[in-house]
C-alpha cells in the first residue's frame, strides 16, 4: 500500500513540474495533493490516539479495582487530553508516571513520526509547486498571457502563507526526529533576572510549551529555575508558574526580619491558640501608623504580577483596629489588590494580587481603625502576623539573545535598554 502510495505521489510531482500543464490544473493537483497529506496524517493520528487510549483506559481501570481515586482521575485527564488532540502534551504527574510512562513514550515517539513525515512531505510538494510555478511564470510571459504570468507569481508568493505549510516548514527545520529541538532564545525574565534558554516546541514554534533550560548568569547568586516549560516559567495561564520570591518571614523568633515600625509597637512570641507570632499594636494617639517593608516590590515600569500573602490573626474583640491593607510606595493610593485583610476569630492565610501600582518598591502596611474609634485605646488591639510571602507570579521577559542553527548567537542585546520585549505579564508579545 505504502509503495502504491509513493508511485502516485511521483506521478503528481512529475506532473507538476511541467510548465505545460494548465495553472489552474496545477493548482487543482497541489491543493488536492496537500489535502491528501492532512488527512492521511490526520487518519494516522486518529489511530494512534484510540491505541493510547485503550492503554489508559487498562490503567484507569486498575487504579479503580485498587479504590485509587486521585489516580483514577488523574488517568482520565490525560485520556481527555488525548480526546482533545492536545500537543504538545504537559508532563505526566508523578503519581501516575510509573504506569502510564511507558505507553505515553510510545504514544509521543509515533506522534513526532507522523507529524514529521507529513511535514517532510508538504514542504516537497510545496517546493515541486514552487518551481512548477516558476516554470509557468516563464512559459506564460515567453507567450504573452501577461495576466496568468501575474497569477502564477501570486499564487507562487503566497505558498508559505498557508499555515500548514508554514508550520511544516519550521517543524522540519527545528524538530530533531526524537521530539528535541535546538533553542531560538536567550530571554531575562523581570523581577529575579533568571535567563533561560527557550527551545522550540514539537510544533517546531516557540509557544509557551516551549521547553526551557537554565542559563548561567552573570551574577552567580541568582540560581535556577524549576520550570520546564516557557509558560511555568513567565506565568502564562493555566501553567503552574515557578514563581520568583521576593520577601519571605515567619515570625518565630525575636527578628524583625527587615520591617521597620512607625508609630507601631512590636511584642514578639504573641501566642494565640496552639501558634504564635509578632503583635503590633498602633499608639494611642497614632497619626500615621505603619509598617514598612524596604524594596521588594517591582515597579510599574518592570510589569508583572505580584502576590503578598500574610497568615495573620485579629481577636473578635478588637473594636477599633479591625484590619490592615497593603499600599505601595508613598502613603496614599488604592490598597494593593483592592483588599483589606480583615477577617477575625481565628488564624487565617490570605493574598492579595496585583499589577505593581507606582515605580515605589517600598511595602507599607497601615492598620485600618474605625473612624469613630480613633480615639480609643488602641495599644489594647494587637494584630498578630505569623509570617509575610511576597512573589512575583507573573513575569515581564526580554530577549537578550537570538540563536540560529546549533546555538550560534545571531543576535546579542547587551543592555536591558537595548532588549526587545518577549512577554508582558505572563503574556507572549507577538514577535
Amino acid at each position: 500500500m505504502k509503495s502504491l502510495f509513493l508511485c502516485c505521489l511521483a506521478i503528481v510531482l512529475v506532473a507538476l513540474s511541467s510548465s505545460a500543464i494548465p495553472l489552474p490544473e496545477l493548482e487543482k493537483s497541489y491543493e488536492a495533493r496537500c489535502s491528501a497529506l492532512l488527512n492521511g496524517k490526520q487518519e494516522s493520528l486518529k489511530t494512534l490516539r484510540e491505541s493510547y487510549l485503550g492503554a489508559l483506559a487498562k490503567i484507569e481501570a486498575k487504579y479503580q479495582r485498587a479504590g485509587r481515586l486521585d489516580e483514577v482521575l488523574l488517568v482520565k485527564k490525560e485520556a481527555k487530553s488525548i480526546e482533545d488532540g492536545t500537543w504538545p502534551l504537559s508532563a505526566l504527574p508523578e503519581q501516575i508516571s510509573l504506569e502510564t510512562n511507558a505507553p505515553r513514550k510510545i504514544y509521543l515517539s509515533k506522534h513526532i513520526a507522523i507529524e514529521q513525515e507529513a511535514a517532510k512531505e508538504l514542504v516537497q510538494a510545496a517546493d515541486t509547486m514552487d518551481k512548477a510555478l516558476d516554470a509557468q511564470v516563464v512559459s506564460l510571459t515567453k507567450t504573452g498571457d501577461l495576466v496568468n504570468a501575474k497569477l502564477a507569481k501570486t499564487i507562487k508568493d503566497g505558498l508559505d502563507e498557508n499555515p500548514d505549510i508554514s508550520g511544516a516548514r519550521k517543524l522540519v527545520a527545528n524538530v530533531r526526529s526524537d521530539g528535541s529541538s535546538r533553542p531560538a532564545l536567550r530571554i531575562r525574565r523581570s523581577g529575579d533576572n533568571k535567563e533561560v534558554l527557550v527551545h522550540y516546541d514539537m510544533r517546531g514554534k516557540v509557544s509557551m510549551d516551549s521547553p526551557i533550560s537554565n542559563a548561567e548568569e552573570q551574577d552567580k547568586s541568582i540560581g535556577d529555575t524549576s520550570a520546564t516549560v516557557l509558560g511555568e516559567f513567565i506565568g502564562g495561564e493555566g501553567y503552574e508558574v515557578d514563581s520568583g520570591t521576593l520577601f519571605s518571614e515567619i515570625f518565630d523568633k525575636s527578628d524583625l526580619g527587615g520591617i521597620t515600625l512607625t508609630e507601631i509597637d512590636h511584642e514578639f512570641a504573641k501566642e494565640i491558640g496552639e501558634s504564635s507570632g509578632i503583635a503590633l499594636t498602633v499608639h494611642d494617639g497614632a497619626v500615621n501608623a505603619y509598617v514598612s517593608i524596604p524594596a521588594v516590590l517591582p515597579t510599574q515600569s518592570v510589569g508583572g504580577t505580584t502576590r503578598i500573602s500574610f497568615d495573620y490573626f485579629i481577636p473578635k474583640s478588637n473594636q477599633a483596629v479591625t484590619g490592615f491593607q497593603l499600599i505601595q510606595g508613598l502613603s496614599g493610593g488604592n490598597p494593593f489588590g483592592d483588599k483589606v485583610f480583615s477577617t477575625t476569630g481565628k488564624w487565617t492565610d490570605e493574598s492579595a494580587t496585583s499589577e505593581p501600582l507606582s515605580e515605589e518598591t517600598t511595602l507599607l502596611l497601615y492598620p485600618v481603625v474605625s473612624p469613630d474609634k480613633k480615639q480609643a485605646k488602641l495599644s489594647s488591639e494587637p494584630i498578630v502576623l505569623r509570617e509575610i510571602r511576597i512573589s512575583q507570579t507573573r513575569f515581564t521577559a526580554s530577549i537578550v539573545q537570538r540563536l540560529g542553527e546549533n546555538g550560534v548567537v545571531t543576535e546579542s542585546f547587551e543592555t536591558p535598554t537595548t532588549q526587545p520585549k518577549f512577554a508582558n505579564n505572563g503574556e507572549l508579545i507577538p514577535q
